[in-house]
């Protein structure tokens, strides 16, 4: 190694090593609880969705087009827009214009594999907003009659919340392709949709702090997230400290809010192509690609963030940051 590039390693190598060396002293407590949930941080005070109107197509594909670009550049967020105003797939199945929106948020990010599955007509009947009890922000249904594919459906309380807190909860939903929903299931979808909020905050850090129901509960699951994991690194089953929320109602790491065990289920396209995207150096994703135990330690040691957007994003949530 020359000297003049042994110079311009080194001080790179120190400035990773104060990255992780400040990651280590996780978990992170919050400066404003009010980015949160009132069932973690009581003081953080009741919560209400973002109300109308819709905004258009045309502002849709405006601010599409602004999130692409800084997220993906120029060529890419064209072809952005153009998946959202005339992909005849894409508007068949996604006919309403915030969440194929969202849909097409997904680009260059852990959770674009999803839009190929709401493209292509042999996976879901349709995407729309639906009564949905509680908070559940969305689900999986069966086909309905006459129907021989299932249906996502998007809580209707959420129909105004901006569409690209939407995207992260829309892979989650195209990784769910069949009524055998497990817990292994239902904890790798939230892993990798966590993830996917990550993306969404750093190429818009203005999303975390809008302070309505939805990204409050965002923010909430993606503290837990950040604030896991051994030393330095992401993880799912530690953390540490005891309490991935400080202050907060406990969790001592992210997979302790899901069941443990359960019976394994099948995986699809969507996870296959997603776990090869969160992929470390020389990672390959288990063979099987199954909802099992192979691919959640898989998960577990394969978070696709650097470790510089790990302390990027915890800025993001306004979390407490060691000097």
């Amino acid at each position: 190694m020359t000297v003049a590039l042994a110079a311009l390693v080194a001080p790179a190598a120190a400035q990773q090593q104060t990255v992780d060396q400040i990651l280590a002293q996780r978990p992170f407590p919050p400066t404003d609880v009010s980015l949160f949930t009132p069932q973690v941080y009581p003081a953080s005070g009741p919560m209400s969705p973002a109300t109308g109107p819709a905004p258009s197509e045309r502002q849709l594909a405006q601010r599409l087009a602004s999130t692409l670009g800084r997220r993906c550049g120029a060529f890419r967020a064209a072809q952005g827009v153009q998946l959202f105003l005339t992909d005849p797939g894409l508007r068949r199945t996604v006919p309403d214009p915030v969440l194929r929106a969202a849909a097409a948020s997904l680009l260059c990010t852990f959770g674009e594999p999803g839009i190929a599955a709401l493209r292509s007509g042999t996976v879901f009947t349709s995407v729309r907003f639906a009564n949905l009890p509680g908070a559940t922000t969305a689900q999986v249904n069966p086909p309905g009659p006459g129907e021989t594919l299932p249906n996502i459906l998007f809580n209707q309380r959420y129909r105004f919340e901006d569409f690209r807190q939407l995207g992260p909860i829309m892979l989650h939903e195209t990784l769910h392709q069949d009524p055998d929903v497990g817990a292994k299931e239902e904890l790798v979808a939230h892993s990798l949709e966590a993830l996917v909020q990550a993306q969404v905050y750093l190429t818009d850090p203005t999303l975390a702090a809008s302070g309505t129901e939805l990204p409050r509960r965002l923010n909430t699951k993606l503290m837990a997230r950040i604030n896991s994991g051994p030393g330095p690194r992401l993880g799912l089953f530690t953390a540490n400290g005891p309490n991935v929320y400080p202050g907060g109602t406990p969790l001592p790491y992210f997979a302790a809010a899901f069941p443990s065990g359960g019976p394994d289920t099948p995986g699809n396209a969507t996870l296959r192509a997603t776990l090869r995207l969160i992929a470390g150096p020389g990672a390959v994703p288990p063979p099987s690609a199954a909802f099992d135990d192979a691919t959640l330690e898989f998960v577990d040691e394969n978070q696709g963030l650097s470790s510089r957007d790990v302390l990027r994003t915890a800025r993001n949530l306004r979390l407490a940051i060691p000097d």
